[in-house]
């Protein structure tokens, strides 16, 4: 019977004889931490008035999303307030109707 041994280990992923699949990612250079979230940092460098130029387009920008969602939001409670009548609808008996049955 002819075992493993004097054979060279080598990864299935990469190829290299230097470590195995399963420690593949040991052996990986280390990611960049950089992933682009959130606020935007400021640029030293930058010119100010393209700063205040990108300034004043964002927060444009963020009101007319605000906008967009402020009207999207009254949309969705009156079609929500058209499809579901009123209690008061449903039974038949309003104030006023209330009045001309005690009479």
């Amino acid at each position: 019977m002819v075992g493993r041994q004097g054979m060279q280990m080598r990864c299935s992923v990469c190829g290299s004889t230097s470590h195995n699949k399963r420690t593949h990612h040991r052996n990986l250079p280390p990611k960049d931490k950089s992933r682009g979230r959130g606020r935007p940092r400021n640029i030293p460098n930058q010119d100010p008035a393209i700063a205040e130029e990108a300034k004043v387009a964002a927060r444009a920008r963020r009101k007319l999303a605000y906008g967009r969602a402020k009207a999207a939001a009254v949309a969705k409670k009156d079609a929500l307030n058209d499809s579901q009548p009123n209690a008061a609808d449903t039974a038949g008996i309003g104030l006023g109707a209330s009045k001309r049955q005690r009479t």
